[in-house]
């Protein structure tokens, strides 16, 4: 994992983040630099941004087998945490990959890797 320290007073280590379209040819991929501090609901945002999507549908993290979203009681069939206040370098936990799925009837897949 490369992270880069920023100066005092700021959000700590910079993520190198390559985000990459799960089965599509060719290969759809972005690369972001994002702070180790960032929510899980900002890095949405972010990751909507670059992908050129426009946030019309669900979506949901999977970071080490736990699931982070939107909790919606009436359509959840599994336990997801909110994404509000997570941080992305805590949730981590030393992972190298994480997976974000936009649209599920249409399964956008992302397979992002901490570089």
């Amino acid at each position: 994992m490369t992270a880069r320290k920023t100066t005092s007073g700021s959000p700590g280590q910079l993520l190198q983040l390559k985000i990459e379209l799960a089965r599509i040819k060719p290969l759809i991929w972005r690369r972001v630099l994002v702070p180790e501090t960032i929510t899980l609901a900002k890095l949405h945002r972010v990751i909507q941004a670059a992908m050129g999507w426009l946030d019309y549908h669900l979506h949901e993290f999977e970071i080490a087998g736990e699931h982070y979203g939107v909790p919606d009681p009436e359509f959840d069939d599994k336990s997801v945490v909110s994404e509000v206040r997570v941080k992305l370098g805590k949730c981590l936990g030393g992972a190298a990959s994480l997976r974000y799925v936009y649209d599920f009837g249409d399964d956008w897949e992302h397979k992002i890797k901490v570089e």
